[in-house]
């Protein structure tokens, strides 16, 4: 949500977004009574994904000529997994602690239906606490090589910025809220 002050905005507003994730994960299983998989799990990764607005939210800005970009550059955490084992198949759900880096940057070019008076901009990036949960599906192909299919929704801490700081006709006030959504496709080597 982003607000200049005189606007008195509560207007939100969403950044759609996809891109490309890559990682890698390590972990550790245990099989209990030849069908209860318990795990430990960690993992980090890196993505492309970014989202734009080309206006500044509760401010008339038409045609568009601000332009705010979200970037999720990379995360990471630890999780437990569980499941069940049926044969070479196992259906398991992950949860836990994760971190998710993301930056804005926020330019304000100063032209005719701009929010700025003067040229501006400015990024600001910090790395968000959160959680993770999902479940998945993975094959056992060879004796130590499986594959995996799964869904993971993370949230992340709300986190407040204030842009344009030094400006005072310029400042603007935003609250991200980040959620992101992930189907990944993976390989697993057994030690």
């Amino acid at each position: 949500m982003l607000c200049p002050p005189t606007c008195l905005s509560s207007t939100n507003a969403e950044f759609s977004d996809n891109g490309n994730h890559a990682g890698a994960h390590l972990g550790y299983n245990w099989l209990l009574g030849g069908h209860l998989l318990l795990g430990l799990e960690a993992g980090a990764g890196g993505s492309n994904s970014r989202g734009s607005l080309k206006y500044t939210p509760g401010w008339i800005d038409t045609p568009p000529s601000d332009d705010i970009t979200a970037t999720y550059e990379y995360d990471g955490g630890a999780a437990a997994r569980f499941g069940l084992v049926a044969g070479p198949i196992l259906i398991y759900g992950i949860g836990g602690p994760w971190w998710q880096k993301v930056s804005v940057r926020y330019n304000c070019p100063a032209n005719t239906n701009s929010w700025c008076n003067t040229p501006q901009s400015e990024k600001k990036a910090d790395v968000l606490r959160g959680w993770m949960a999902g479940g998945g599906v993975e094959w056992r192909v060879a004796s130590r090589l499986s594959t995996r299919l799964d869904y993971r929704y993370a949230k992340y801490e709300d986190k407040d910025y204030t842009f344009f700081s030094q400006s005072a006709s310029d400042t603007v006030f935003a609250r991200t809220a980040v959620k992101t959504y992930t189907v990944a496709l993976g390989v697993s080597y057994r030690f």
